[in-house]
């Protein structure tokens, strides 16, 4: 509801209990408005849900605020769809990297960088002797 519905100064008697009332900063001006406690009483809120069955006289005007409310249920589901696409992403990205040979080049590739080192049957191993040392 909004103030400009209704002529709110010569109004003698309303009745709007019943109705899912969203407690928030479009809905201050009822607060501020010199209305009746009973009528204030029966205006009930629905939404927010940390609002949900108090009346509007009982509020105070810091309640009435706009905003993100982050829900259990909303960040779990944000949460899901960035694991899903982090996934979906990294997925993607091995399989474009795996296709261009950068992740893993085929075995014919490899075997050709190794050489076989053959050994001399010339050589002779020598061990230092620390005895000698001054």
């Amino acid at each position: 509801m909004r103030y400009s519905m209704l002529n709110w100064d010569i109004l003698e008697d309303i009745d709007v209990s019943g109705n899912p009332w969203q407690c928030d900063c479009r809905l201050q001006w009822l607060f501020r408005m010199h209305l009746p406690r009973k009528v204030k009483d029966t205006i009930r809120c629905h939404f927010p849900q940390k609002l949900q069955g108090r009346s509007v006289s009982s509020l105070k005007e810091q309640d009435f605020v706009c905003g993100l409310e982050l829900r259990v249920d909303l960040i779990i589901i944000f949460g899901l769809m960035t694991f899903v696409l982090f996934v979906v992403t990294f997925a993607s990205c091995s399989y474009v990297l795996y296709k261009r040979n950068f992740c893993l080049k085929p075995r014919s590739h490899m075997q050709q960088q190794y050489t076989r080192i053959k050994s001399n049957k010339h050589s002779v191993d020598l061990e230092w002797d620390y005895s000698a040392d001054p």
